[in-house]
Formats: structure tokens, sequence, C-alpha cells
């Protein structure tokens, strides 16, 4: 099942390049807003869901991001997100640009480089990308400018590995909130991330699950969302 052609003209990136940290990979998901927290429950233990989910795969993992940019939105207005994220017992940075997002399917350029300092929330610096593609661009439209915090969010992902025997797929759902000078949003929501395979696997997986558990594409990333927290709290 969710078998289609794998053409190589229309794989995705590589699973394995997205290991490599400091290298710019393509990031292919699909995002949906969940109406309740018990569909989270109903599409892990899905019968077509679990005959395809990696045995022992499963992971709970807390996460929490700053998000930054300059006082006036250098980087944003421009499309570049700038991140730093605990994810468990990890720190990363990362960059994201070239976004686009259509009935739910999200595709952006980004760049994720391991950090060791948890000082880098308080003393966000570009150079942790200097010797990327991406790090001529990224100083162009700072212009050494001071980053400024824009939000924060904290949720717990619950994810498992899902493999068709063509495609392999991270399959998560996000639970907590998004914070902005006092204010703040709930996320509750569902992403299938494509790590190896055709975007047509990806997009039939994602219909599966959307039309059997009623679930409405999500068009707004993350940090979307946050904006309208952020263009409320400048009113």
């Amino acid at each position: 099942m969710f078998r289609v052609s794998t053409d190589i003209s229309n794989l995705a990136h590589d699973v394995c390049a997205r290991c490599r940290f400091g290298v710019t990979t393509m990031e292919i998901e699909l995002k949906y807003r969940l109406n309740d927290a018990s569909d989270a429950e109903a599409i892990f233990n899905d019968a077509k869901i679990f005959a395809i989910t990696d045995p022992g795969s499963e992971k709970n993992i807390k996460m929490h991001a700053a998000y930054f940019d300059t006082e006036d939105a250098s980087l944003s207005s421009k499309g570049m997100v700038f991140r730093v994220r605990e994810e468990g017992d990890k720190l990363m940075a990362t960059l994201k640009w070239d976004g686009v997002s259509i009935d739910g399917f999200h595709a952006r350029e980004e760049i994720n480089v391991p950090l060791s300092d948890i000082g880098h929330f308080d003393n966000p610096n570009i150079c942790v990308f200097s010797g990327s593609d991406i790090y001529e661009k990224l100083e162009s439209v700072v212009r050494g400018k001071e980053l400024v915090l824009m939000m924060e969010m904290s949720f717990v992902r619950r994810a498992v590995r899902l493999d068709t025997g063509t495609g392999i797929f991270e399959l998560s759902v996000d639970d907590g909130n998004i914070s902005c000078g006092g204010k703040t949003k709930q996320i509750n929501e569902l992403e299938i991330e494509l790590f190896s395979g055709s975007n047509d696997e990806l997009k039939e997986l994602g219909e599966y699950i959307s039309n059997k558990f009623k679930i409405s594409p999500e068009n707004h990333s993350k940090f979307k969302q946050g904006l309208d927290l952020v263009d409320k709290n400048r009113v």
C-alpha cells in the first residue's frame, strides 16, 4: 500500500543527506490541524499506519525553540527564519528560506547546525552558519544588526518512522504552545515529513490520513502562526 512510481527524477532528498548537519537540504512535509487531542492516538493506532511503522521507532521529545530577527524584521521580510531549538538533549540552530506552502504541502530549503552552548538562546549569532552557501546572503540581509527574540515555542513531539518499502517518512504530532509578549497560541498539529521517496507517495499518505480522520491542511508554519502574535503585540 501507498506504493507509487519512484522514478529517480522524482525522488526527494536522500535520508542520509538529512543527517549531515551543516549541509543545505530541502525540507518537504505535509501539515494538518488536528481537531482534538484524541485524533493523534487514533492515527498512530490506525491499522494501515501501524503496519508501516518501524518497530521501536516511536519517540517523545520535549522541544523548546526561540526565533530571532532584527528589530526591523530584516530576515522575515526576506522569507528567512532563524531558530535555536532544544530537541531533547540536543541543541540545534536552523535557518530556513525560500519556502512555499499549498494545501498543507510545505517545501523549503534549510540548514541545521549542532550547537554545544545553551548561551545561544541569549546571544544568537548568524556566524553559526558561516561556511554555508547561504551565509553571504544572510550577512547581506542582517547587515550587522542586533538579533532580538521574536517568539518562543514549547511542545512535545510524538513521532514514528514509516517505511512503505518505496518511501521513508516521519509521522509526528506536536502538542504545546507558541508565546510572544504574554500572548499564547496552542499548537496541535500533525506533520508527515518526507525523508526518502516521492512527493506523490507523500501526498497519497497524507490524503489517506486526512480523509479518514477528517483533518484539515495547515498552510501556515508554526513561525507564520507566531507572526500573528508578534503583529498583535505591535498594535
